[in-house]
């Protein structure tokens, strides 16, 4: 199996999991050290009807994109990710690693720490649509890209926190190919 049919399988047969069994962790497991993000926000300036019904927003509820690239420990890059997260409903104890101030505001610095982390062992669970093998897409500077991932991120008490596309770097899966022998069971340990 390559490394993009195995990533997708992993990705792909996870269903509503805990946050540290994300997409982050899985990461990390097959790099063997922490991820690192250079990421910039922005207000959420547009924001299709889809996403709103989605993420059960309000008219006037403050939210956010937060859009960077995921590097493992010896800088090869992981994943393409965009964010669109809802300001009011991260965790108060996350907000400033995520450069979001307590009242939801955003902060003016990038950040370099990955949702994935932040959000660990606060109760958010991650439920994973879909993770497909992407053949010939490339980014915007003409990187390949491997598997695309999508999925949403619920507070503790079940509401939407995120919506997350994670386009996973063809480069990442040369760097580190199967077999992951962690992963290798239908779930990941913690």
């Amino acid at each position: 199996m390559s490394g993009e049919e195995e990533l997708a399988r992993l990705l792909g047969a996870a269903g509503d999991e805990p946050i540290e069994q994300g997409a982050t962790a899985v990461f990390e497991a097959i790099t063997g050290g922490e991820l690192t993000a250079s990421v910039l926000t922005r207000p959420a300036a547009r924001v299709a009807p889809d996403e709103k019904k989605l993420l059960r927003v309000r008219d006037g509820e403050g939210m956010h994109v937060r859009a960077g690239v995921l590097f493992c420990p010896r800088g090869v890059p992981v994943a393409q990710v965009t964010t669109l997260v809802v300001n009011a409903r991260i965790p108060y104890c996350a907000r400033a690693s995520l450069g979001v101030t307590r009242t939801g505001r955003l902060m003016p610095a990038p950040g370099s720490t990955p949702l994935g982390r932040a959000l660990r062992g606060l109760g958010i669970r991650r439920d994973q649509w879909e993770a497909i093998i992407t053949p010939g897409c490339i980014d915007s500077v003409g990187d390949r890209l491997a598997v695309r991932s999508t999925a949403l991120l619920r507070t503790a008490d079940g509401l939407p926190l995120a919506w997350v596309i994670e386009r996973i770097y063809a480069r990442f899966l040369e760097a580190f190919p199967p077999p992951w022998p962690d992963l290798q069971r239908p779930r990941m340990a913690t």
